[in-house]
């Protein structure tokens, strides 16, 4: 057995490859017993011939006969291996102790940097070095660490990398290190030199330049999140080749969709490796101690409040540093515009000048930013969605962390005023609010919240530049010739692209976050209970940052716009909607639609139904759920509310013409015809608007109506001046996207001086839609309608009356072009279509109540004639708009309108008394009422529409609600009275009857 153990342990430590041992001399019978003195010699002889340093070349020796007895050389049943083993790193700690602190750190970076060390022996190293002197383990740290400056994604460096994260794997105190005060000075947060302030003309600093870019240029962190397909402008001339973007392959960008392909999974490769390792550090700090998990939060947290810059509106390129404004389009108009100095006209000129911007303003540059969003979500990635109800919005209100909440701490709220005080006030109850902020309970909670802000700030602003500007800036170019921008903008698109479309890790953990949000709001606006039904906003809703639910529809935005192109899979969620919970999402936005409390911006809920219509017409599974049970009773409030929420929605002061609020009202109506093709949405439909959302049903009816007449008048005002010759726009003028993502959308500036033939067909291609939606209400719900007589005046003498007249009767000689020729084609208008509506609207009305629709119409003193009804049927029968039964239902209107109209002239002969006439419009009232401020005297119907309309008193200007009116019941009774014995119709019917 002693011949065995010696014959093994001299095969372990004898390599005759290795020629710097000498020749071997006679040597001693050896056992596990005496082996520790022959490797201590041997150690010590390896060190001295060596050429490296001593200490290293021991080691080295000792690791290679460690590697030895791995590599099978020997039998794996041998009973003293472990034995060995031990022996070995006895001596290998014996020879690292007896070395001084310069040549232990010496000897640790050669074995690094030599990478040939076992890993067992390698640890138990660093293991000891992080027992022994403080300043080695500083010094070491330091070292690795300035090793990774000025890397990027050609050159990672990813040996120096390992090396490094090998080192703070192996021992927390190593991480503790980088927390000292030569490391944190150095290399972790090194204090920023304030160079630039802004201030306004009376001398009050209005800005200031923050420390992002420094912090990404000088720390660990900056140097390891600096790695990125974007920021090519951070490039020198003559270092460009080096970048991605500025390698040989990405010079000609006019390549197949193959190639593209297999350009952008090469890139987004190495987007993802560098994404992982400024993960992997932050991982290992985080778990090495309260003071590395606060240093890193603190960290990540300057560096997102740094990037809000990038995040505001304003700061427009070329005169700021953002693209994402308009979708690019300014941009792109600065560089055609052929006055611009042939600087600005270069597109890569743009990208330095933004790189210049972040180095004075302070901001994190695009890549670095994307990065540090990365690493956020991340850390979010293992938090349970279910775990969203304990992220309070209270942890918002805090003001002892503006590292963490930035300008956070001072925006605006969900709530304001008394709102937001009672907010603040019941925040102070909450342990999120009132914890010390190094509590490490509240560590999930403030990376969550940071993550949330991070969206606004770090991602959405790259997101917006490389997937949507630089997309329109390509086409642009593309369209005017302008060939080296076109190649220069598509580039940074692809790679755009490539790392946050692309890449499915990425995608994957931020729709892992967008569903912790779409949680934490369904939860803020129920105020901890379920999101539906309904309820009024209370205090933690009125905590959330104005914003909050903002970003998130931008991103799905994004994302839906981007999905939506070549997807293979209709009707599968793809991308980054297959990754989001449905569910959740959905009930946010109808409580919000049906909610009027949640948001102020009129515009925002109308964007909310415009997503909603998106993502559930696009995605038949979405459009399932709008069924199921624990949503389906909800819709039509919702729709409701959406539809009348947007009525004050306007983008911009040029959106003279309310085009805005049409466009968003669109999408809503379009979901009711989809949704009411299920009869269980209908009959849920007709409940609700036949009870507690009866009075908001015709509001939004009204608005139906107002939005039909408006956009009818302002196609028909731009058809007449086209046809009369005159010119607005500039001709050749180009267009920008909209906010929203239209593909089909304008600038509204350039909107509100569009050409007017251009106009024209815009608007009669709008008005379609609530001709259409108004037809649908009309013959479904028809009971509804006509027992509102204040509705169904207007919808007969403001809107059916005046486009039959239009379209068959006299009024049609002011649209008709010269010489009579049919060119309505051209301005997308189908007078038949029209005409068609127009009378199916009549006899769906005329069903529910002929006596009262004829009664209505005969008192139209403006456009009623029985020749234009007369006509009317006519037309629709030698164009064959109808088959012979509609035609049918038809004939008995028209005899009941001529009936009437012979009535009626035999009550004009008849003298009523004045006072029983409306001051408003000079009829003979039903109901009449008194205004309590002006004391005019109203009949209801004509009360109820100036009320409904502006909710005031239109003589006296003061608030005015429907339950203010004064009811006048003797006079009503004379007024019946009157009636009867004169035989004149009532609204309503007479009350003698």
């Amino acid at each position: 057995m002693a011949d065995k153990d010696d014959k093994i342990i001299k095969k372990v430590l004898h390599f005759q490859e290795d020629a710097r041992l000498g020749p071997s001399p006679a040597e001693p019978t050896l056992s596990l017993a005496t082996a520790m003195d022959y490797i201590e010699a041997q150690a010590n002889k390896a060190g001295a011939k060596g050429p490296k340093i001593p200490t290293a070349e021991s080691i080295l020796y000792l690791g290679r006969c460690f590697r030895r007895m791995d590599d099978g050389s020997i039998p794996t049943t041998w009973p003293g291996c472990q034995e060995l083993k031990e022996t070995l790193l006895t001596v290998a700690n014996t020879s690292f102790f007896a070395a001084t602190t310069d040549g232990q750190l010496q000897a640790l970076e050669a074995l690094l940097e030599d990478g040939r060390v076992p890993p067992a022996l390698m640890k138990n190293l660093l293991e000891a070095g992080a027992e022994a002197d403080p300043r080695l383990r500083e010094t070491l740290v330091l070292r690795l660490a300035r090793n990774l400056q000025g890397r990027h994604l050609g050159d990672l460096r990813i040996a120096q990398f390992n090396s490094l994260m090998y080192v703070l794997n192996s021992s927390k105190a190593y991480v503790q290190a980088l927390f000292t005060e030569e490391c944190k000075t150095q290399i972790w947060c090194p204090e920023p030199q304030q160079q630039f302030t802004w201030k306004n003309k009376k001398g009050e600093v209005t800005d200031y330049q923050r420390p992002g870019f420094a912090l990404q240029e000088k720390s660990l962190m900056g140097w390891v999140l600096s790695c990125t397909v974007c920021d090519l402008g951070l490039m020198p001339p003559s270092k460009v080749h080096m970048h991605e973007a500025g390698g040989s392959e990405w010079q000609n960008m006019r390549k197949t969709e193959q190639q593209l392909k297999a350009m952008k999974s090469t890139a987004g490769q190495k987007q993802k490796e560098a994404m992982q390792q400024g993960c992997q550090l932050a991982e290992c700090i985080l778990k090495a101690g309260d003071v590395p998990r606060n240093e890193i939060l603190k960290w990540l947290g300057i560096m997102v409040c740094a990037a809000e810059p990038r995040g505001m509106s304003g700061h427009v390129a070329p005169e700021g540093f953002n693209f994402w404004y308009h979708q690019g389009s300014h941009l792109a108009d600065v560089m055609l515009n052929p006055q611009s100095p042939p600087f600005l006209k270069s597109f890569k000129n743009m990208l330095l000048l933004q790189a210049l911007s972040a180095r004075i303003h302070g901001f994190p540059t695009s890549g670095a930013a994307l990065n540090i969003f990365n690493v956020l979500m991340d850390r979010c990635k293992p938090i349970a969605l279910e775990k969203a109800s304990n992220f309070s919005p209270f942890y918002t209100l805090r003001t002892d962390i503006p590292e963490f909440l930035g300008s956070w701490g001072k925006a605006s709220r969900m709530g304001d005023g008394e709102d937001l005080e009672r907010a603040k006030a019941e925040a102070k109850k909450h342990d999120s609010y009132t914890k010390a902020a190094t509590d490490k309970s509240l560590f999930m909670t403030q990376m969550f919240w940071l993550a949330y802000k991070a969206i606004g700030t770090c991602f959405l602003p790259v997101a917006k530049e490389g997937l949507e500007s630089m997309q329109y800036i390509s086409a642009m170019m593309y369209q005017k010739g302008v060939h080296d921008n076109f190649e220069d903008a598509f580039r940074q698109q692809v790679l755009a692209e490539a790392a946050m479309k692309d890449e499915s890790s990425f995608v994957e953990r931020l729709g892992h976050l967008m569903n912790l949000c779409f949680r934490v709001l369904g939860n803020a606006a129920a105020g901890g209970g379920e999101c539906l039904p309904a309820q009024d906003a209370g205090p933690m809703w009125h905590a959330l940052p104005a914003d909050a639910l903002e970003q998130l529809v931008d991103l799905c935005n994004i994302y839906r716009a981007r999905d939506r192109r070549g997807n293979p899979l209709k009707g599968v969620p793809t991308g980054l909607y297959s990754h989001l919970e449905p569910v959740p999402m959905l009930k946010v936005i109808l409580n919000i639609m049906t909610s009027k409390g949640h948001v102020s911006d009129a515009s925002m809920v109308g964007r909310l139904a415009k997503l909603m219509h998106r993502v559930c017409t696009s995605y038949q599974s979405w459009m399932a759920l709008l069924s199921a049970p624990d949503l389906k009773p909800h819709v039509a409030p919702a729709i409701v509310g959406a539809f009348v929420g947007v009525e004050r929605a306007i983008m911009s002061y040029y959106d003279l013409d309310y085009r805005y609020k049409y466009e968003l009202r669109i999408p809503i109506m379009d979901l009711m015809v989809k949704l009411f093709e299920d009869k269980g949405h209908r009959d849920l439909f007709h409940a609700y608007i036949c009870g507690e959302g009866k009075n908001a049903f015709i509001d939004m009816f009204t608005m139906m109506i107002n939005d039909a007449n408006s956009m009818i008048a302002v196609a028909i005002t731009s058809l007449e001046k086209f046809r009369a010759g005159v010119e607005d726009a500039p001709q050749g003028e180009s267009q920008g996207p909209n906010p929203d993502g239209d593909d089909e959308s304008e600038d509204l500036y350039r909107r509100s001086r569009e050409k007017y033939d251009e106009k024209a067909k815009k608007y009669f291609g709008l008005s379609k839609q609530s001709f259409k939606m108004m037809t649908f209400l009309c013959e479904n719900f028809p009971d509804v309608i006509v027992q509102s007589h204040m509705l169904l005046e207007q919808l007969l003498h403001t809107t059916l009356d005046y486009q039959l007249d239009s379209l068959v009767g006299p009024g049609m000689a002011k649209i008709k072009a010269s010489g009579g020729l049919p060119d309505y084609q051209n301005f997308d208008f189908e007078p038949k279509d029209l005409i068609k509506q127009c009378m199916q609207m009549y006899t769906s009305l005329a069903k529910a109540d002929s006596n009262e629709v004829v009664r209505i119409i005969g008192r139209d003193g403006r456009y009623f004639k029985v020749a234009t009804f007369s006509k009317a049927g006519k037309f629709a029968g030698k164009y064959g708009l109808f088959d012979q039964e509609k035609l049918a239902e038809w004939k008995p209107f028209m005899e009941k309108l001529q009936a009437h109209s012979q009535q009626q002239g035999a009550e004009e002969e008849v003298d009523t008394p004045e006072e029983f006439l409306c001051e408003m419009t000079y009829c003979i009232m039903s109901n009449p009422v008194q205004l309590p401020q002006s004391r005019k005297i109203l009949d209801y119907t004509a009360a109820e529409r100036a009320v409904r309309g502006s909710g005031r008193d239109p003589y006296a200007n003061t608030d005015l609600n429907l339950a203010d009116l004064i009811l006048l019941p003797e006079l009503k009774e004379k007024i019946h009275k009157f009636a009867k014995e004169h035989n004149i119709l009532l609204e309503g019917g007479n009350m003698f009857d």
